[in-house]
């Protein structure tokens, strides 16, 4: 997985775990952080106006009791619920520059690559710009780390932190003396036009297994892929979680072929989950972790 490292002039912060070492540095000079794409940048204090252009990252920052600093967020932005009392300033694709400016950022943080077009118009603004890319639990808690080094919100950060490591951690006891062949078969349906499913290395494909099921694609080496229909029903799923607003479960059991898989038969196909947490790589991936084991072991 991919890891956010800080870099605070020649003192390693994650490793020294000093909380005032931020608060310091901001004073008397430049924090320098990595991203999740290998960019450095640099701030010279605490930004004060900042725009979030992904759901996850308005998330972590209202979670580290930072919203205070944001002023501007995506239409896709709808947790918690005062978020929508934000600015909308579009997403990282349809970005409105001129509302941008107008609200005068000092930091823009996003999910993206360097090939996200929103990153070079802001770079071409002179709006630092940090990227982030969580997929896993780790770098969900990273990458909250490192927003509460940016933002002086370390104490939040351990708070928020601890919870988030019990509940991961209460989840992976509860699965010690479940053996491979007594865990449900899994298969995640992100979506049916084309029909794609979750493959090993993506945050549903990560989340199903560190929940106690097995992914039936987890032989897939990729995020999401799409796949043909036979291979649900040769891979006999116990459990299918549909996880778009394409289907549901009455459409489902009338695929041709799919009566038989076990799932469909015994009536273990979900089309009510709250999406936002399985799918959505924040600080509620936990409780779609803690979601996801009740529904496999029907607790």
């Amino acid at each position: 997985m991919k890891k956010s490292f800080l870099l605070i002039t020649a003192t390693l912060f994650f490793i020294s775990c000093n909380q005032t070492e931020p608060q310091r540095l901001y004073s008397g000079g430049k924090l320098t952080i990595t991203d999740d794409i290998g960019r450095t940048v640099s701030l010279s204090k605490t930004p004060a106006r900042v725009i979030s252009f992904a759901p996850n990252v308005t998330e972590m920052i209202y979670a580290l009791q930072a919203d205070d600093k944001l002023v501007g967020v995506t239409a896709w932005c709808n947790y918690p619920p005062q978020v929508r009392e934000k600015e909308v300033v579009g997403d990282a694709a349809t970005a409105n520059l001129e509302r941008i400016l107008a609200l005068k950022p000092d930091l823009a943080v996003m999910v993206g690559t360097k090939n996200t077009p929103i990153l070079a118009k802001l770079k071409a603004l002179n709006i630092p710009v940090l990227v982030l890319n969580p997929v896993s639990l780790d770098d969900i808690s990273q990458n909250i780390r490192l927003l509460s080094v940016v933002f002086n919100k370390q104490a939040a950060a351990d708070s928020l932190l601890a919870v988030f490591s019990a509940t991961s951690k209460k989840t992976s006891s509860s699965l010690e003396m479940i053996p491979p062949g007594k865990r449900p078969k899994v298969y995640a349906e992100i979506s049916s036009q084309p029909l794609m499913t979750a493959g090993q290395l993506g945050l549903v494909g990560l989340l199903i297994d560190r929940a106690g099921g097995i992914n039936i694609m987890s032989d897939v080496e990729r995020d999401y892929a799409i796949i043909n229909p036979e291979v649900v029903i040769q891979r006999r799923p116990d459990i299918i979680l549909i996880l778009h607003p394409q289907t549901d479960k009455k459409r489902l059991a009338e695929r041709i072929g799919w009566q038989n898989i076990p799932a469909i038969r015994n009536k273990k196909v979900f089309d009510d989950l709250d999406l936002d947490i399985i799918l959505r790589a924040g600080p509620r991936s936990v409780m779609g972790l803690k979601e996801l084991n009740r529904i496999f072991y029907e607790k």
